[in-house]
């Protein structure tokens, strides 16, 4: 491979017998030679022309390399730029070609970790993640700490968008200790890092390692002023509180995520908390103050928007459910199921909606259907506490049918599944 600039001034000065420190003499510092050599510095046409006649070579030996850095860049920026733009199949071809040309020197870890996002996007999600990992493992060897955060943050984002919720926190976790051990004044990856380890580990029931989690991305954002984030660590505290049966305190929490995502111009987010704030008061008693919060909130908002909102429809099929408006509730269900997104907590709470509304009425092989999706969902994902909850359902089912065997045999079923289920926990 070609030389690059730094490499080319570092062979001749070495050549020369000269130190850094007599190389930059009355011109640089010696820190900035070796910046210099290590292709970290870019020098300006005055400095590098005094470089060339300390190293006796002329100008134009050093120029051919600034103008193939200026190609590389620009094809970099032009790669970014479709990314940006949403374009990742034609970034992906300009990031390749750069990677595959052996005449370039180029940011080699920085192009691998933008292509393994351009395969991500493009639906190749097994490629990226070997990519990632090739990435973290090469990188963690190197001790360059900062590419493998960046790995792993991918890594577990990827597995919790598959659902993966145990595999997603197992990455977070690495790239959590990782980057709180090696990356001090990383804070803006750290945070990031923070908030996702803390919704995994509030999703799999470890809501005090979540509040703890919390606590340390809040220490790193009272350094920053970023509005975004903080709304996002209010709505995963009130996640965390919700789950505790803690309303009061995740109502409070709700209101301020709303406020900031309304202040930030992110209504999607502002309506997601919207109903997750009806939730709360739903499951605190208070339906019909719900139903009129998500009711006011469909007149106020655009209804393209809220109407491809899965949460927001599995939610307001709950109150429904619970004020006895079965067929609205159903109704909502099914729109959820229809969009087909990768709202797995929508989901699972639109199939329990369904059982519990065919079990109420008396439709007992839907409402075993319905428990059946439930289960395998929470399987899948390794959610304990919902496991638990649709196995008692789907006995309840049998009890009430007066199938008792079926019910014992569900209630062993239950222990069975329970125990693998936190075996992998465990083991993970």
């Amino acid at each position: 491979m070609q030389k690059t600039l730094g490499q080319k001034i570092k062979h001749l000065r070495r050549s020369k017998n000269l130190t850094q420190g007599e190389l930059g003499h009355g011109l640089v510092t010696p820190s900035m030679i070796s910046q210099i050599e290590a292709d970290k510095a870019s020098p300006s046409l005055k400095l590098l022309a005094e470089l060339a006649d300390r190293l006796g070579v002329s100008l134009d030996y050093f120029l051919n390399e600034i103008q193939a850095k200026t190609e590389v860049n620009g094809t970099l920026k032009s790669a970014r730029a479709l990314m940006e733009a949403g374009k990742f199949e034609s970034a992906l071809k300009l990031l390749l070609e750069l990677l595959n040309d052996q005449t370039v020197h180029c940011p080699s870890t920085e192009i691998r970790l933008d292509v393994a996002q351009c395969l991500e996007k493009t639906g190749k999600t097994e490629e990226a993640l070997a990519l990632y990992d090739e990435i973290h493992r090469n990188c963690i060897s190197r001790g360059e700490y900062l590419y493998c955060v960046k790995a792993l943050r991918a890594m577990g984002q990827i597995e919790f968008e598959k659902g993966n919720l145990i595999l997603a926190d197992f990455h977070w976790n690495k790239a959590a200790a990782l980057g709180l051990r090696e990356l001090g004044g990383e804070n803006d990856l750290l945070s990031d890092v923070l908030l996702l380890l803390a919704r995994s580990q509030n999703r799999l029931g470890s809501h005090a390692d979540a509040l703890e989690t919390l606590k340390q991305a809040k220490s790193i954002l009272q350094d920053q002023s970023d509005a975004k984030k903080t709304a996002v660590l209010m709505q995963t505290y009130c996640e965390v509180h919700r789950d505790l049966g803690l309303y009061k305190k995740a109502e409070e929490y709700a209101q301020d995520a709303i406020s900031l995502y309304k202040s930030l111009n992110m209504p999607v987010e502002a309506v997601y908390m919207t109903a997750t704030l009806a939730q709360i008061l739903d499951e605190n008693g208070r339906s019909e103050e719900a139903l009129n919060l998500l009711r006011n909130c469909f007149e106020q908002s655009d209804s393209d928007v809220m109407e491809n909102i899965s949460y927001l429809h599995s939610v307001i099929a709950r109150i429904f459910m619970r004020l006895g408006m079965f067929d609205e509730a159903q109704s909502h269900c099914e729109k959820v199921l229809v969009l087909g997104d990768n709202d797995h907590d929508a989901r699972i709470r639109a199939y329990r909606t369904l059982s519990e509304i065919s079990f109420k009425r008396e439709q007992y092989s839907q409402a075993i259907y319905y428990c059946e999706q439930l289960i395998q969902m929470g399987q899948l994902q390794n959610r304990i506490a919902e496991l638990a909850r649709s196995f008692a359902l789907l006995s309840g089912i049998y009890k009430q049918q007066g199938n008792y065997a079926s019910a014992t045999e569900t209630f062993l079923r239950m222990q069975k599944v329970v125990e693998t289920n936190l075996r992998e926990i465990t083991v993970s």
